[in-house]
């Protein structure tokens, strides 16, 4: 409860600190993410025509031994935690490299580094998020930041 009322107010303040044409923010629910993320690029572009910043935020695990969880449900932490990502940054990132600038920023969990039971299939797909992050930030760098 308490995120969607701290998105709600950096969607206040920014403009309010920084005037109208700072920005907003824009969030995206998930289920079919390619349709989300294509409605957000097409809403972002035709207000702003470009993207500065962009952050995912996204998680999703089952808490369960790894022998217990069902394949389908592994494969669907992949998919929002690193697929997911990927559906995201891919739209825009030809836009921020032609711009020569951009930030993306990748949140991820402490699990993805130390590990936790009954969390594998969540620590694997951050750990995964956490390697893409380090080859996209070789990648892309150092005119856009990757974290």
């Amino acid at each position: 409860a308490a995120l969607p009322g701290l998105v709600e107010s950096f969607r206040t303040q920014i403009p309010q600190q920084h005037g109208q044409e700072a920005g907003r923010g824009f969030t995206i629910e998930l289920g079919d993410i390619a349709a989300e993320v294509r409605s957000l690029g097409e809403a972002v572009l035709a207000d702003y025509e470009r993207l500065d910043v962009l952050i995912n935020n996204a998680g999703f695990g089952v808490m369960a031994p790894l022998s217990h969880v069902p394949l389908e449900r592994l494969k669907a932490g992949f998919d929002v935690n690193v697929f997911g990502v990927v559906r995201t940054v891919r739209p825009y990132v030809a836009r921020m490299v032609e711009r020569g600038s951009g930030r993306i920023i990748n949140v991820s969990a402490i699990t993805a580094l130390v590990g936790r039971a009954n969390a594998a299939n969540y620590t694997a797909s951050k750990g995964g998020l956490n390697a893409m992050t380090r080859a996209l930030a070789v990648e892309l760098g150092p005119r856009i930041t990757v974290n």
